[in-house]
């Protein structure tokens, strides 16, 4: 039992998971201490002789007693030593989730400088105008949250962007995964994992591991689809798009039906995925960690903002653009996602070992400033 709202939770199992670490740290560190003392005490006994170099017989006859006596001190200090490592109260290492760790050699890169082009779009049913030429550009990397009211457009914006519009410019380089609840991509016939492994980017073990984190473990894997429940379902398809040949994602409402625990892991597999995402959803949270870029749909306008969604919210009740970043701060994001941009491209061609090593090195790098800036 935690105390408190799920944030609050989130903070206090961290701080649990710290003190575990620190103790078991300390358990193995005195665990080493004894058993380096016990080992000292039993080469000391068995060093010592019945008789020192420069005693005579007749002398050590008469202290042999005296020797035999320090030596079994010795032996039974290190028995009570070894009793002491038995009695101590034993501490499990804490158990480690496998870290999500895309592997961005093995996604299809987008080599234009721009993925997607939305220009002068319009969208109006009836008299009803939801929004009118809205123009924003996707470029490679940027994970987009698409937030607004219901009925302001957000899923017909996706969907026009899926089935292709002609105010919608698309790199032919583009291969896109679309989630909404009513798109069934899966295969009632066939198992959890079956589904999620047709076309994958990785093996067996790497698949298992993703959905392991949407608490799929173990054999639950091999559970056909069509017993599955609503919200299993939809953790199952987008497990499939995340580990499928895809690098432009389309999430409609990911989030519904799925409990706290489930989201916090999908939040934790869009931070990590290295693609291009753009996300509809109501989730705040979600869009706090996971957004590089906002898209709000403000019927009958849309506001585009190159920021993160808390930086929006604040963009939003101060009036001030560059919330917490200088002009010096926003000049070196740029070149850093120019850079990231050049990086991706080179990971994709076929480059030495050493030299992959240091792009892949240079590319976490960028990553963890790029992230470092942004919030």
């Amino acid at each position: 039992m935690y105390q408190g709202n799920f944030s609050e939770y989130l903070v206090q199992k961290e701080q649990k998971l710290e003190r575990q670490q620190f103790e078991y740290e300390q358990y193995i560190k005195e665990k080493e201490r004894l058993k380096n003392a016990a080992k000292e005490k039993v080469s000391k006994a068995k060093s010592m002789k019945d008789k020192p170099a420069r005693m005579s017989h007749s002398e050590a006859k008469l202290g042999k007693m005296k020797f035999q006596n320090a030596r079994r001190s010795l032996e039974k200090s290190s028995k009570v030593i070894e009793k002491r490592i038995e009695m101590m109260d034993k501490k499990e290492k804490p158990k480690e989730q496998p870290k999500i760790d895309f592997d961005i050699q093995r996604f299809s890169v987008i080599h234009r400088k721009q993925a997607l082009v939305v220009k002068d779009f319009s969208v109006a049913f009836g008299e009803r105008q939801l929004f009118n030429d809205v123009t924003f550009t996707i470029k490679p990397g940027m994970k987009v949250v698409l937030t607004g009211k219901n009925g302001t457009g957000k899923s017909t914006l996706l969907e026009a962007i899926y089935r292709g519009h002609e105010n919608i410019e698309k790199s032919k380089q583009l291969k896109i995964g679309y989630f909404h609840q009513h798109l069934n991509i899966l295969d009632d016939s066939k198992s959890i994992l079956e589904n999620v492994m047709e076309n994958s980017l990785y093996d067996e073990t790497w698949v298992r591991t993703i959905l392991a984190r949407l608490l799929f473990k173990r054999e639950n894997v091999f559970k056909k689809v069509e017993v599955l429940s609503g919200g299993e379902k939809m953790k199952t398809a987008l497990a499939k798009l995340f580990l499928n040949d895809h690098n432009l994602l389309l999430l409609d409402e990911p989030t519904n039906y799925m409990d706290l625990f489930t989201r916090e892991a999908l939040e934790e597999v869009l931070i990590a995925y290295p693609g291009t995402f753009i996300l509809a959803t109501h989730d705040r949270r979600l869009m706090e960690k996971a957004a590089t870029h906002v898209l709000d749909l403000q019927p009958p306008k849309a506001n585009w903002f190159e920021g993160t969604y808390r930086e929006y919210t604040d963009h939003k009740n101060t009036g001030s653009k560059s919330v917490n970043r200088t002009p010096d701060q926003q000049e070196k994001l740029m070149k850093l996602e120019l850079e990231m941009t050049d990086l991706i491209g080179q990971l994709s061609s076929n480059v030495k070992e050493d030299r992959k090593k240091e792009l892949d090195q240079r590319y976490l790098e960028v990553l963890k400033e790029i992230r470092q800036l942004k919030t």
